[in-house]
């Protein structure tokens, strides 16, 4: 009877699971389980998250506690944790933490950590770890994916393990050491001779760039390496679970934390990024920051496309002695606006971080949604809150995706890699972070006017399949050949090309391009002859439409071929307009996005609007003027959309909105009366989600 009774129950719960697993968007939150940590506590946990409404439920299997001794190895206190979730239909994603051995494996004072094993000898050992902990849950019922590492990413380090395959790797890029030799300006005799130097690392003034590049380009590839390496160990015991890789912060600079995230997908079924204002908003003003979770959002959604992503870690708790430039606890409101963000994002899973307090370590009482007595605070109130509106609204939210404006923003990985090379201290349009900040400022600035826009990797932009689109490019420094190419075929298609700042002064290889035959030429049909250091602030006397148009630090000149002369700084040619095959491309050689940053973005949003306006008159709902520290985010259901708008500012938001057809709009989250006719008013850090129907 009693195995009558377990199959039964196990048969209950698999259907519980499957009843969350419909492309329903899920919230849930980390739990944080040490030794010590009672039967009756960890019970406690789970039906908190099962009482909200939190079907997600995330663990550290740490090496340190299931090894506690030399070869072994006790699972019972995470089995624990296996047993409550089973019992409140809660799914695991269990994370794995390979890269922080037991003490008794030589790794002291740490519990966990994210740096990548640095020898051979450490991957065997890490092999064992994967090999016991993987086999010990991979049938269990309430498991529901793997996840690599804790926030994987790497800034470069002179590894045994790294320079063994950095040898490798140039071997496959130069093919021989004379071509090699050639483009570093050194004189080895073979690759093994290759030993580190201070000149991969950092700038100096007359060192020749190209060695730089290749180092950094190379951790893009090891740390993608190094988790592909822990998949294909997962896969060798089971081939069924999900399995999930997250980064750190993914504001500022990419390659400085070695990211190349399209390349992420090869070996994952999702991925995801932690989002904690308190560490990763440096970049940002404190109303910026539903705008900042819009940002990290659409970056993992593009990078992880066509598979689903998550919202690995969201920051739920206060910051004591942790978090950097924004220490803080969040409120209800903010609760709602990051989570509401990155459900109209179309985040398949949002995970706080953490339900429940830590007990001992360097955040002990900090994060959590708990209060130090084990009740829910208001934080955890306000998730469940969504999670049962979700919940209630099954039909609307299952099977949505993103709704976008045919406008995608292009990242420059490679343009990043090249910040890295920047001097110290350097003024803004300088820095490693000028090229994040342009891209930044475009999409806060489309997201005010209330136009959702895509975001994508270069690389990983798909050229050929678009249609009427428009790309962006906002100082990329750097462009490759096939790059430009890419770019010329798209625009003679029928495109649209906007092109601003630096964009394409040199190749991969920090080569000039503008000196030579510059591969945006023919597109732009002009040569960038000439750029100028004028001031901190400079404007652009537009033509079409007649304004200003405020740049930053740098001027660049132009000599029309085929184009159209568009605008001038003083008597010097500053911004030309070309029709291309079936296409147009627009270039304005001046930072436009880093001066709507640091100053007004009501002038850029005046030029988009009156440039692209055809290609906005299918948007569902947008404000009928810019709104400053506003946006708007939406959801396609069927023929329904879900349109989240949130107001960053402290102050009252009181506007208009417009739709492309007629609706009818009904509201199912935010304050009463905040929608009055087709006027939204919003308070201090307040959001709304409307259904149009």
């Amino acid at each position: 009877m009693k195995v009558k009774i377990q199959v039964l129950l196990t048969v209950v719960l698999l259907s519980a699971y499957a009843s969350y697993s419909q492309n329903l968007p899920q919230i849930g939150a980390q739990v944080w389980i040490e030794p010590g940590d009672t039967d009756e506590e960890i019970d406690h946990w789970f039906k908190m998250l099962a009482d909200h409404e939190m079907k997600t439920g995330r663990l550290f299997i740490m090496w340190n506690y299931v090894e506690p001794q030399s070869g072994e190895w006790d699972f019972s206190l995470y089995d624990k944790a296996f047993v409550a979730a089973e019992k409140y239909g809660v799914s695991i994603i269990a994370t794995l933490t390979t890269n922080r051995r037991p003490a008794h494996r030589g790794d002291f004072y740490q519990l966990h950590g994210t740096i990548i094993e640095s020898t051979k000898e450490r991957l065997n050992e890490s092999k064992r770890y994967i090999d016991k902990v993987v086999n010990h849950w991979k049938d269990h019922p309430a498991l529901e994916s793997w996840m690599l590492t804790n926030e994987a990413q790497q800034s470069s380090h002179f590894h045994p393990l790294a320079l063994e395959r950095y040898r490798e790797w140039l071997s496959q890029k130069y093919k021989s050491i004379d071509q090699l030799n050639q483009q570093w300006s050194t004189w080895f005799s073979s690759f093994e001779e290759i030993e580190p130097s201070e000149a991969w690392e950092k700038r100096g003034y007359w060192n020749w760039e190209p060695a730089f590049l290749d180092w950094h380009t190379f951790w893009q590839n090891h740390l993608a390496w190094w988790l592909e390496w822990i998949a294909s160990k997962v896969r060798v015991y089971d081939k069924k679970t999900d399995i999930h890789a997250h980064t750190g912060g993914i504001t500022g600079n990419l390659a400085a934390l070695s990211y190349d995230l399209p390349s992420w997908q090869n070996f994952t079924n999702t991925l995801g990024a932690s989002i904690h204002p308190s560490w990763h908003f440096g970049l940002f003003e404190r109303d910026q920051f539903p705008l900042a979770v819009s940002f990290c959002n659409e970056l993992m959604r593009s990078a992880s496309s066509p598979n689903p992503y998550w919202v690995t870690e969201l920051q739920g708790g206060q910051n004591i002695f942790s978090g950097g430039a924004y220490p803080l606890t969040p409120t209800e409101q903010d609760i709602a606006q990051w989570t509401w963000v990155s459900i109209a994002n179309n985040a398949d899973k949002v995970v706080y971080w953490i339900l429940n307090n830590r007990s001992k370590g360097f955040e002990v009482n900090e994060w959590s949604m708990l209060d130090f007595k084990g009740n829910p605070n208001e934080r955890l109130k306000a998730a469940g809150q969504i999670a049962n509106i979700i919940s209630s609204n099954k039909d609307l939210f299952k099977e949505t995706e993103k709704y976008s404006a045919p406008i995608t923003i292009l990242i420059s990985l490679e343009t990043m890699t090249h910040e890295l090379y920047s001097p110290d201290n350097a003024r803004l349009a300088r820095s490693q972070d000028a090229h994040i900040i342009s891209v930044y400022s475009y999409y806060q600035t489309f997201l005010e006017m209330g136009i959702p826009v895509n975001l994508k990797h270069i690389n990983d932009f798909d050229w050929d399949e678009k249609s009427n689109h428009l790309a962006v490019i906002p100082h990329a420094m750097m462009l490759t050949e096939n790059q430009a190419d890419k770019i010329e075929q798209f625009v003679e298609k029928g495109n649209q090309l906007l092109v601003s700042g630096l964009t394409g002064m040199v190749d991969e290889t920090s080569k000039s391009w503008v000196q030579y035959q510059w591969p945006l030429a023919e597109v732009i049909g002009a040569e960038f002859i000439d750029c100028r250091l004028i001031a901190d602030s400079l404007s652009v006397s537009m033509q079409k439409p007649e304004m200003e148009l405020p740049g930053v630090n740098w001027m660049g000149e132009i000599k029309p071929n085929s184009a159209t002369v568009i605008g001038y700084h003083e008597e010097r040619i500053a911004a030309t307009e070309n029709n291309f095959g079936n296409g147009r491309a627009i270039f304005i050689p001046t930072t436009l996005g880093l001066a709507a940053w640091t100053g007004s973005n009501e002038p850029l949003a005046g030029f988009l609007s009156f440039q692209y306006n055809d290609l906005l008159s299918d948007v569902p709902i947008r404000f009928k003027k810019k709104q400053n520290k506003a946006i708007i985010q939406t959801l396609r259901s069927g023929d329904k959309y879900i349109a989240v708008i949130t107001n960053g500012s402290r102050n009252t938001l009181s506007a208009d909105l417009e739709m492309w057809k007629s609706f009818e709009v009904r509201q199912i989250c935010g304050p009463e009366s905040a929608l009055m006719d087709l006027t939204v008013h919003l308070g201090n850090m307040e959001t709304i989600v409307l259904v149009l129907e």
